[in-house]
């Protein structure tokens, strides 16, 4: 017989181990980027080194917010005996080990690509780095997000809550763990397409960085509507005796936001990667080229609209 207890333990492992496999992989790629950088311009090594020591510092956080997410787990009081909440512990091991993950792995794209720009434009490190950092910021966001959820869930936690409560917060961590994925990965290739294009021509840094700014907001919003479902399963009311068979109807939610999410974002992440390597080499063509992706961004967001409105609308079904 299975202790639903146990459930908390499995939770810390997957955090963990995803958690550990997505920093590693991360740090391997920056730190070989950063060491084909070094020798294609070993003049430039101390500044390349700044630029690996310091995003090694941001790929790294992802493993020691999974690291405090394990220690509050394995510290906390545990709930015995009850399905609910270790069905919900299951799901926040879940979602923190697949945030951490993916944003482990993006982040370190962007650190490669900053190595290199470097090496093309050693007088430029400075601002070179400051750009890196600013885009790593923002691609730690979706981690930070499955964090604040994580809080939310415990809060709610209790030795009385239900399996099929249970069910809604394990939907409520899936909703942006899986949803963190796919923005990660955009981030993660808009970041690198920036940096690689100020290596290009550094005379574009500040065109190419207000576009990546700007961009990047678009590519967040996907997350944003997967912590928007999570936040609204939280807080949804379900009534006493309800059936927990009928509550895995709340797994819909975060299947089409996550997969929503991931569509919008990696498309949109793609045609302003394209774009901001196309400023870098026509910069009389930004007004054009901000339009026309401006205007590409905005029609695929729809796609995670209507994700975002059929997963409010199988949340509200259940009400």
């Amino acid at each position: 017989m299975i202790d639903p207890a146990s459930m908390r333990y499995v939770g810390v492992g997957i955090a963990t181990a995803l958690s550990s496999i997505g920093s590693g992989i991360g740090m391997g790629i920056a730190i070989s980027g950063t060491i084909d950088a070094t020798i294609r311009q070993a003049l430039s090594q101390d500044h390349i080194t700044r630029i690996q020591i310091v995003g090694l510092i941001f790929i790294e956080t992802t493993a020691v917010l999974s690291l405090v997410f394990a220690f509050m787990m394995l510290f906390g009081k545990p709930f015995v005996g009850e399905w609910g909440p270790g069905l919900a512990e299951l799901g926040l091991g879940l979602s923190i080990g697949l945030a951490a993950f993916s944003v482990g792995i993006a982040s370190s794209w962007v650190v490669r690509a900053s190595g290199n720009a470097v090496a093309r434009q050693p007088f430029f490190a400075q601002k070179i780095t400051t750009f890196m950092v600013v885009l790593q910021s923002l691609i730690e966001a979706p981690l930070m997000f499955a964090f604040i959820v994580m809080l939310l869930i415990r809060g709610e936690l209790s030795e009385h809550t239900t399996l099929a409560e249970g069910i809604k917060f394990f939907a409520a961590a899936m909703s942006i763990g899986l949803g963190a994925i796919g923005p990660s990965i955009g981030q993660g290739f808009l970041s690198s397409a920036g940096a690689e294009g100020i290596g290009k021509n550094r005379d574009a840094y500040g065109k190419i960085f207000s576009f990546a700014i700007i961009s990047e907001a678009f590519i967040e919003t996907p997350v944003i509507f997967a912590l928007v479902i999570s936040i609204t399963l939280i807080f949804q009311k379900i009534p006493v005796g309800f059936d927990p068979m009928s509550a895995l109807i709340f797994l819909g939610a975060p299947i089409a936001i996550s997969v929503g999410a991931a569509g919008s974002a990696i498309s949109t992440s793609r045609v302003a990667a394209t774009s901001c390597l196309q400023v870098a080499l026509n910069t009389d063509l930004y007004s054009s080229l901000m339009r026309l992706t401006l205007l590409s961004q905005v029609v695929i967001e729809t796609c995670g609209i209507f994700a975002l409105v059929v997963a409010l609308m199988i949340i509200s079904g259940m009400s």
